[in-house]
């Protein structure tokens, strides 16, 4: 149980800051990212330095992607724990006889 109650708290954290800090800095940046792209893909021909710009751009959104894909995992997991401990607690409170069936 100790496992599962961790797993909520570090949940609760990682949604709190994800709502407050992490998710309005990713869109701040993923926003800024997406303009320079269209801006130098638009306004240069793709070959040379604008080309590696492109590149880097691109590698620095799928970036931001894998940030908040692992923030989503994280509340995710403290979603499973929150289910799991309440599977334990329904079963916790059957009878013996209940108990048998329920692990069906």
């Amino acid at each position: 149980m100790a496992d599962e109650a961790m797993r909520m708290a570090r949940a609760e954290r990682a949604d709190a800051a994800m709502k407050e800090f992490v998710g309005p800095a990713l869109s701040v940046i993923r926003d800024d990212y997406l303009a320079k792209l269209r801006e130098v893909a638009a306004k240069h021909p793709m070959r040379g330095e604008p080309l590696a710009m492109v590149e880097k751009l691109s590698t620095a959104l799928k970036i931001l992607d894998q940030v908040e894909v692992q923030m989503t995992a994280l509340i995710a997991d403290g979603q499973q724990a929150q289910a799991e401990a309440d599977r334990a607690g329904n079963i916790a409170r059957l009878n013996t006889e209940q108990r048998r069936y329920a692990s069906y």
